[in-house]
């Protein structure tokens, strides 16, 4: 099963939340940007996975929390 990495960056200019799409998971650089449309990071992470169903809607979704630093 292919593994996505999605961060949620804050813009500055904004004040809203942004995701950035990382394929693969370890990629330095994103495939897609989202716009700078969520309100929290909460909004933007729900944002993320509706997304990736509607684009793989024949794949499971996973979200797996980062684990912390050391």
């Amino acid at each position: 099963m292919p593994r996505f990495r999605v961060e949620t960056v804050l813009d500055p200019a904004t004040g809203r939340y942004f995701n950035e799409l990382y394929y693969p998971e370890d990629s330095a650089l994103p495939i897609a940007v989202s716009p700078a449309v969520y309100a929290s990071i909460k909004d933007a992470e729900i944002g993320a996975v509706e997304a990736l169903k509607r684009a793989v809607p024949d794949q499971p979704v996973k979200v797996i929390e980062p684990t912390p630093p050391q």
